[in-house]
């Protein structure tokens, strides 16, 4: 079977030529077409092209953008599949058998991608390399395949993903409004998953990824594309596609479940079901539960498990009729916001079986940003949102559950702050609030095993 790889090009012809010889290195013979589309470089890199004889090149006589470079590729390959990588990226041993032999493993997967050094969604791991023979060296005994080490993504970055052709065909090509490109790998993703297939993050594979070399990381320019691109993806979906896909790996890590167990979890604000699928990574058999209030959202999260269109009340008494019972409940960023706390907590406390945890992201109301937006006059209602470590314990344990732990994620708070603090304090007669330096609150609480048990 053919892979056809497809890279699109403006400019940069080290970084181009750099990523063919690795994929010539490093793939087999035989295995690939390699069609690369230039979008009217200015340097010699249309040259460069015609000169390699194993490259069909496409020379556009204007930029065309990334997402229309890529299907002015896809329709010129003949491969079974269509991996599409980006032109500053390195490739490595095993590196495309190993996409492969993830792809190929269920026909539900309709597309792969891979671990690098930079990257969006978590798909960045920290490495130490400080040259390019030391990172062939470390993902020589990195790249093993292992089907362990796939775990299921709502979304793949598009710097190296490999689609089923038969996907595209059904699904419909990259969409161009995106130009001159990000966020379409987003909407690509969807559309994958919408049409039934799987996506898989293989984290037994890495690749070299220098970043950002066509766009300019982090300019103003490519700030503002981000931006744009983003509201276009909202517009399409009506979800916002970074805020709506998070992944709360540490609110996962914090159930401490038993492995093997075949959990029931609901999160209460699931968004895409970002979590929830970290969840099931975890915890293979879990079985899934999202509240959602953003009607687009919640209907994308049913992908993912039974999820609940509304507010937590209104879900909250279907879950009870149901006879729902479960071992952990995730509140993400949506503690705060119910309507009746005291109330809501101890009813949610009622779903979970003895010993069931509950995990928590709170945002601290007492922080440095709140107070000088309070005395600017320039706070907006809505960013009245969250509360105090005292007034999260008091809930927490007036619903019922032992003792939690609280922990935090700093802010951006600095002396200049602490003084400021200290000042109020001192003109109040009062104590600095020990976690001002706290952006938000993370809270586990267990429901107290029954007496007797």
């Amino acid at each position: 079977m053919l892979t056809s790889i497809i890279i699109v090009t403006f400019n940069k012809l080290d970084y181009t030529r750099a990523c063919i010889e690795s994929i010539r290195q490093y793939t087999p013979q035989g295995t690939y077409e390699l069609i690369v589309v230039d979008n009217h470089s200015e340097d010699d890199t249309p040259l460069w092209l015609q000169e390699q004889p194993d490259v069909y090149a496409i020379l556009n006589d204007y930029n065309a953008g990334f997402p229309a470079g890529c299907n002015q590729g896809i329709a010129a390959s003949h491969g079974d599949h269509i991996l599409l990588l980006n032109n500053d990226t390195v490739v490595t041993s095993r590196w495309l058998d190993n996409m492969l032999t993830a792809l190929r493993s269920s026909s539900a997967i309709g597309a792969v991608s891979t671990l690098t050094n930079n990257c969006s969604y978590f798909q960045a791991i920290p490495v130490s390399y400080t040259s390019m023979d030391q990172m062939q060296q470390f993902a020589d005994s990195f790249n093993h395949s292992n089907p362990e080490l796939w775990m299921e993504r709502l979304k793949l970055v598009g710097y190296n993903m490999l689609i089923r052709r038969s996907v595209l065909e059904q699904i419909g090509e990259l969409d161009e409004r995106f130009t001159p490109g990000n966020y379409e790998d987003d909407d690509l993703s969807l559309r994958i998953r919408k049409a039934g297939y799987r996506l898989l993050l293989c984290k037994d594979t890495f690749i070299h990824h220098h970043g950002s070399v066509s766009f300019g990381a982090r300019s103003s320019a490519f700030l503002k594309l981000l931006e744009n691109n983003r509201k276009k993806f909202i517009d399409k979906w009506g979800f916002d596609p970074t805020d709506d896909a998070i992944i709360r790996h540490d609110l996962v890590h914090l159930l401490k479940l038993p492995a093997g167990s075949k959990p029931h979890v609901l999160e209460v604000g699931c968004g895409l079901g970002g979590t929830l699928l970290e969840v099931r990574n975890t915890y293979p058999d879990a079985v899934l539960y999202g509240i959602e209030s953003k009607t687009e959202a919640a209907q994308n999260a049913s992908l993912v498990c039974s999820s609940f269109i509304g507010k937590a009340e209104q879900a909250l008494e279907q879950l009870e009729q149901l006879g729902v019972k479960l071992d952990a409940i995730i509140f993400h960023r949506t503690f705060h916001t119910l309507e009746e706390p005291a109330a809501s907590l101890s009813r949610f406390l009622r779903l979970l079986k003895p010993g069931g945890v509950m995990t928590a992201v709170v945002p601290n109301l007492l922080q440095p940003s709140i107070l000088y937006q309070l005395l600017d006059n320039t706070i907006r209602r809505e960013q009245l949102v969250g509360m105090s470590l005292v007034e999260i314990r008091e809930l927490v344990l007036g619903a019922g559950f032992a003792e939690p732990d609280i922990t935090g994620i700093f802010n951006s708070a600095d002396e200049n702050d602490r003084r400021v603090m200290e000042a109020i304090a001192a003109a109040r007669g009062t104590s600095v609030p020990v976690n001002y330096d706290m952006a938000d609150f993370i809270v586990r609480a267990v429901r107290p095993m029954e007496r007797g048990a």
